[in-house]
C-alpha cells in the first residue's frame, strides 16, 4: 500500500469524522458515501471498514 500524503490523510480523516457525524444522526446513505470515498483514497482504512460493516448489518436487520 502507497503512503498517503499529508493532505490524503487529513481529507480521510476529515471525511471519516464526517461519516461519524451521519452515522449518529441516523444519516446512513450520507455516512456510506463519506466511507466511500475514504476507501478509494485508502482501501485498507480500518475505521471505516469497520463503520462500513456496522452499516451494512443495521440495513440488513430493516
Amino acid at each position: 500500500m502507497a503512503t498517503l500524503s499529508p493532505e490524503q490523510a487529513k481529507l480521510v480523516e476529515q471525511l471519516y469524522y464526517k461519516a461519524v457525524g451521519a452515522y449518529s444522526r441516523n444519516d446512513l446513505g450520507a455516512a456510506s458515501a463519506h466511507l466511500k470515498e475514504i476507501l478509494a483514497i485508502n482501501p485498507a482504512h480500518k475505521p471505516a471498514l469497520e463503520l462500513r460493516e456496522t452499516i451494512r448489518l443495521a440495513t440488513k436487520r430493516n
